[in-house]
């Protein structure tokens, strides 16, 4: 059976991705119940003037493609996240697509046959923004517009924008309306039909 979900993490060299990105990568593994045939795409930026740390990052990606199937790693110098996320929306072929920057992690549990069947079942819903922990904020990027109780099997709240924390999308719906914002990052432009988890 063809996978239904690409997980696309970007990624860059720093010290720092060293830990963070098996961190997230683990975290993943282990938080996200039903995740059995998905695809990982791991998109890595570089600079030339990290000098040999770049080729210890993408040893240690490597190592990760190895070890984990469902991993593929792909190095893209000097790209940047917005240019990786075009290029991936245009790469994959999986109808939804879940963004996990590679310096995130999850403290609960993600359902994610419950979040593939709100996009199938739903066909309104074209996007799903997690939420931060404890963020109740009415203002700003998280602006309420309404509670979703029309959908009852996950809790969710309208909200004005999009932006890149994680998320995940029905892939087709964002290639075909959304693109112009991601590719300009217009994050203060208004989506319709957009939600955040309420976690």
């Amino acid at each position: 059976m063809d996978p239904l979900l690409t997980v696309f993490t970007p990624t860059h060299v720093a010290h720092s991705s060293f830990h963070e990105l098996p961190a997230c990568i683990e975290s993943f593994r282990e938080k996200a119940i039903g995740a059995a045939n998905y695809r990982h795409l791991i998109v890595c930026d570089s600079d030339p003037a990290m000098g040999s740390l770049t080729g210890e990052y993408l040893s240690l990606l490597k190592s990760i493609e190895n070890k984990y199937p469902e991993v593929e790693v792909i190095h893209r110098p000097n790209s940047g996240c917005r240019k990786n996320y075009v290029y991936t929306l245009d790469a994959i072929t999986t109808p939804y697509m879940f963004y996990l920057e590679h310096d995130w992690t999850f403290l609960e549990e993600i359902n994610l046959p419950s979040l593939l069947s709100v996009f199938q079942d739903h066909p309104q819903v074209n996007y799903i923004r997690f939420n931060h922990k404890n963020n109740d904020s009415t203002s700003g990027w998280d602006t309420i517009h309404q509670e979703a109780s029309e959908i009852d099997s996950l809790p969710l709240l309208k909200i004005d924008c999009w932006h890149n924390v994680i998320h995940m999308i029905r892939v087709d719906d964002f290639k075909t309306n959304k693109l112009p914002l991601v590719d300009s990052w217009s994050i203060e432009e208004s989506l319709t039909m957009k939600y955040k988890r309420a976690i």
